[in-house]
C-alpha cells in the first residue's frame, strides 16, 4: 500500500480528498496545523495518520519530514492543500501582514516541505506525484480573477 501526505488534510477539501484516497486504497496521511481532533477522528476512519504540519513554521516542516522518511509505508504522493484562509477585501486595503501569511503558506512553507520530500521520500524510492490545489479564484483563461482577493491569488 502506498501513502499519500495532504498538507491542509483536516480542512474541508482536504478532508473530502483524505477520504477519496482511503476509498482508493491508499494510505492518507492528514497533515494539520491546528485542528488534531478532526485529524485523529479522519485518521480514525480512513486508516490513515494524522501529522501536525505547520506550513507557517520551518521546525514543524522539519519534523513533519523526519516522521515521513520514518514511515513503514512508502510515500507516493504529496498534494498540496493547505491555505490560510483568504482575506477578502480591495487589494488596497491587504496589509502586509495578510499578503506575508499567504506567501509563506503556499510559497515558501509548500517550497520547504516539497524538498524534503522529494529528497527524504521520493528519490531513495524513486517514484513520486505532486499535486498542487489552486482554486477558480485565480482565474482563467477566458475569465478573470476573483475580485477582492488579491493576497490569496497573488500567493497562489
Amino acid at each position: 500500500m502506498s501513502a499519500v501526505l495532504v498538507s491542509g488534510g483536516a480542512g474541508g477539501l482536504g478532508q473530502a480528498l483524505c477520504r477519496r484516497l482511503a476509498e482508493a486504497g491508499l494510505t492518507p496521511i492528514i497533515g494539520y496545523r491546528s485542528d488534531r481532533a478532526a485529524a485523529e477522528s479522519l485518521a480514525e476512519a480512513t486508516n490513515g495518520l494524522a501529522l501536525e504540519l505547520d506550513l507557517n513554521r520551518g521546525e514543524s516542516i522539519d519534523a513533519a519530514i523526519t516522521k515521513l522518511k520514518g514511515l513503514s509505508t512508502p510515500m507516493q504522493g504529496l498534494v498540496l492543500c493547505a491555505s490560510p484562509p483568504p482575506v477578502i477585501g480591495p487589494f488596497t486595503k491587504i496589509s502586509e501582514t495578510d499578503l506575508s501569511d499567504q506567501w509563506r503558506v503556499n510559497v515558501a512553507g509548500a517550497q520547504h516541505l516539497l524538498a524534503g520530500v522529494i529528497k527524504g521520500c521520493f528519490k531513495p524510492h524513486k517514484t513520486g506525484t505532486v499535486v498542487a490545489v489552486l482554486t477558480s479564484a485565480m482565474g482563467g483563461e477566458h475569465e478573470p480573477a476573483s475580485s477582492n482577493m488579491g493576497a490569496y491569488v497573488i500567493a497562489k
